[in-house]
């Protein structure tokens, strides 16, 4: 059986498909191993990482230039 979804993706109410039924409602419940979604394979890393609360990951994506300050332009 492939389930898909993960369950600690924020989204839609309900989010995470049968996987997040599954984790919602078993204590053993089965986790996301394999992640198919990016195509850099750091970021299959990074994301798992970051999805399990590892604030250090922030220097992976520092490092491939994927944060920036957010400064806007003001009128």
């Amino acid at each position: 059986m492939l389930l898909v979804g993960d369950p600690h993706q924020l989204g839609a109410v309900g989010a995470g498909g049968a996987l997040g039924l599954l984790a919602r409602d078993r204590p053993d419940h089965p986790r996301l191993t394999q992640i198919h979604r990016f195509h850099h394979h750091w970021e299959r890393h990074a994301t798992q990482r970051l999805r399990d609360g590892d604030p250090a990951v922030i220097d992976t994506y520092r490092e491939h230039g994927r944060i920036h300050d957010g400064a806007t332009d003001h009128m």
